[in-house]
C-alpha cells in the first residue's frame, strides 16, 4: 500500500533542455549567448531556462508583458513537449529600453520559487537591482548564478506540501510559518 501511495506521487520528468535566448534585438552577443548555453549553468530536474528580449516598455508594464510572454505557447512549443516545458520552465524577460529584468516560473515550479524568494521578495528585488547595476551581460550571469543556487534548496519540498494542491500549498505555508518560534 505503501509503495502504491508513494507511486501515485507526481514527479517532475527529467527533460534536459538548458538555456536558450530569443534576442530579436541583438542585445547579446553570439559569443555571450554561446557562452551561457554551453557554460556551466545547469538547473535541477533539467529545468528550461528561456530568455527572451524586449523593446521599449514602461516600468509597470514589464510584468504584464512577461506573464504574457511566458503564456505565450509558441515561446516553448519548439521545445519538444512544450506543455511540460512551460510548466516546469522559467523565462527571464529582458527590457532594453528601460534596462529591466522581470522572472516568470511555470506553475510546477511556482511555490518553490516564491517560498526561495525568487519569485517575490527581497532576493527578486536584488536581482532586479544586481541586473542593472551590472548591465546586460555581467547583470544577466549574476541573476543566472543565483538561481541555480537557490532554486535546488527551494525544490526540497517535504512529500505533503508536493500533494497538495498549489492554492493550499501557499495558505498551509503561511500558517505553518505562523507557528515557528
Amino acid at each position: 500500500l505503501t509503495c502504491l501511495f508513494l507511486a501515485s506521487c507526481s514527479q517532475r520528468e527529467d527533460i534536459n533542455l538548458g538555456i536558450r535566448f530569443s534576442d530579436s534585438l541583438n542585445v547579446y552577443s553570439e559569443n555571450f549567448e554561446k557562452g551561457i548555453t554551453t557554460g556551466n549553468y545547469s538547473f535541477p530536474n533539467g529545468i528550461p531556462v528561456l530568455i527572451k528580449t524586449t523593446d521599449s516598455i514602461s516600468n509597470s508594464q514589464i510584468g504584464a508583458i512577461a506573464t504574457s510572454e511566458f503564456d505565450n505557447d509558441s515561446n516553448w512549443e519548439n521545445w519538444g513537449k512544450f506543455k511540460k516545458t512551460k510548466q516546469n520552465g522559467i523565462l527571464l524577460l529582458v527590457s532594453k529600453k528601460p534596462q529591466l529584468i522581470q522572472i516568470r516560473f511555470g506553475e510546477n515550479l511556482s511555490l518553490e520559487a516564491y517560498k526561495a524568494g525568487l519569485s517575490f521578495g527581497t532576493k527578486y528585488r536584488q536581482m532586479q537591482e544586481t541586473f542593472i547595476s551590472q548591465g546586460y551581460e555581467n547583470g544577466l550571469q549574476e541573476v543566472l548564478k543565483e538561481l541555480q543556487k537557490e532554486l535546488p534548496h527551494s525544490l526540497e519540498l517535504s512529500w505533503i506540501m508536493k500533494m497538495e494542491k498549489p492554492g493550499a500549498k501557499l495558505v498551509f505555508n503561511e500558517l505553518s510559518d505562523l507557528s515557528t518560534p
